[in-house]
């Protein structure tokens, strides 16, 4: 994966609290390999391709 757009957001709550947010994608791209399978496992090509989405929360709280 080469292109890659992340969003993100961070909410302040009482006591000093935080919740925070992101959403990243990775935008699908493909590899064609040729000869990318080795001999001893009966040879050939391998093509690929990925794209990915992911979320991720998380709570932190400050002490000070």
């Amino acid at each position: 994966m080469e292109t890659h757009l992340a969003v993100g957001a961070r909410w302040k709550l009482a006591n000093r609290n935080r919740v925070s947010v992101a959403l990243p994608h990775a935008f699908k791209d493909t590899v064609n390999g040729s000869g990318s399978i080795s001999p001893a496992f009966g040879g050939g090509e391998a093509n690929i391709s990925l794209a990915q989405d992911s979320l991720a929360i998380s709570f932190a709280h400050g002490f000070k």
